[in-house]
């Protein structure tokens, strides 16, 4: 009963805060804080064909022949989520982008992301080996591999749920986008930030706080984003044609993307295989970061 309850709540959380009056005005939080991301390298990078400029993060691996890992973060974290995930650079070259806040391909269709996805890896002139998204990253990971005939040999998806996986989440998703899309772009970037600087995040193992890499992106990445539940409908994926080795990772205290939900992802993938994490949320992927590298790098060996 409490468990039901929790999800009641957090589904209607949207209503309450707009029956209250508690809709800000307009985010307040839109720059990037300036933080020391020793040992990963900042860089930007431009496609010479399309002229989208990315920024992203890079650690050199162990070689210059290591293989290759992309990183894709989800839209309320920036890529910098992926700060104490160094120890991927034990095996690969690592590669940790950062999403435009607007870009041509996307018009806020899920295939989209995979267009973005390859528009940076282009630019980078890499071919990945591995690719990790956490929540609406992984739409991006799973959408480059179904989209390009690829080298990938290793999907790892954490603290996200499919598409389409279950009836109850296509409608819960579809209400909160239209909820979302009905507002102007400020009280929906104020809304994002008022809900986002409000969650318990876990701890963190190094000097740089959950506060320091919330970023509110501006117009139209969140329209975008919430646009996809609504126009996506019922659609799904096709993973049952992604048949390489897939790492699901999801914290069973996840109040974002629910583990009953996450659940259901090894279903969707020929080849899946999911590891739960008591007691860690929706960040886990910065909270216990070493400890998820450790885990990919024992996954694939």
């Amino acid at each position: 009963m409490k468990k039901s309850f929790k999800t009641f709540l957090h589904i209607l959380w949207p209503l309450a805060l707009f029956l209250s009056g508690c809709i800000p005005s307009q985010a307040t939080k839109t720059t990037r804080p300036k933080v020391d991301t020793t040992p990963w390298q900042e860089k930007t990078v431009q496609n010479t064909t399309s002229g989208n400029r990315f920024s992203y993060m890079v650690l050199p691996g162990p070689s210059e022949d290591a293989p290759v890992a992309v990183l894709l973060h989800g839209g309320i974290f920036d890529n910098r989520i992926w700060l104490y995930c160094s120890d991927l650079a034990k095996k690969y070259t690592v590669y940790a982008p950062q999403y435009p806040d607007n870009h041509l391909a996307y018009t806020g269709h899920v295939s989209d992301w995979g267009k973005v996805v390859k528009d940076f890896i282009d630019a980078v002139h890499v071919s990945p080996d591995l690719m990790v998204g956490v929540s609406n990253g992984a739409y991006g990971a799973i959408e480059y591999l179904l989209q390009n005939d690829t080298d990938v040999t290793g999907l790892v998806l954490i603290s996200t749920v499919m598409l389409s996986s279950s009836e109850d989440e296509i409608k819960k998703r579809t209400r909160m986008g239209r909820f979302a899309m009905r507002l102007s772009p400020g009280r929906l970037q104020g809304l994002i930030e008022k809900r986002a600087t409000g969650t318990d995040y876990g701890d963190t193992p190094g000097n740089i706080s959950q506060s320091d890499i919330f970023y509110v992106r501006p117009y139209p990445y969140y329209y975008q984003v919430f646009r996809v539940p609504v126009t996506q409908g019922g659609k799904k994926q096709n993973t049952q044609k992604i048949k390489i080795p897939v790492l699901v990772l999801h914290g069973e205290d996840d109040e974002v993307m629910p583990l009953w939900a996450a659940k259901l992802t090894t279903d969707v993938f020929p080849n899946a295989k999911m590891i739960e994490f008591p007691g860690q949320g929706h960040d886990m992927t910065f909270s216990i970061g070493p400890r998820i590298a450790d885990e990919i790098l024992k996954f694939f060996k």
